[in-house]
């Protein structure tokens, strides 16, 4: 709650006092609670990563499977 309240603009100095606390540690908590937001966000953008991945390489075999097919078909009416 203390981290909240300082990010919502209260007195740094009237928190803490309030709180019985050093401003070094509140900002220490401020910094750990950024830190901990990251990295719970950045699951979320390693999966859809991976799933973009996965969406890439089985557009590329299906483009692979075209590529033949239509090689395929050069050959066989090129020799009628």
């Amino acid at each position: 709650m203390a981290v909240e309240r300082l990010k919502r603009g209260e007195n740094v100095s009237a928190l803490c006092r309030e709180l019985g606390m050093s401003r070094q540690a509140l900002y220490t908590w401020r910094d750990q609670a950024e830190v901990a937001a990251e990295q719970s966000a950045k699951p979320a953008v390693d999966r859809e990563a991976a799933e973009l991945r996965q969406q890439i390489a089985r557009l590329k075999r299906r483009l692979a499977d075209k590529t033949l097919e239509v090689d395929f078909f050069k050959g066989a009416f090129e020799t009628i």
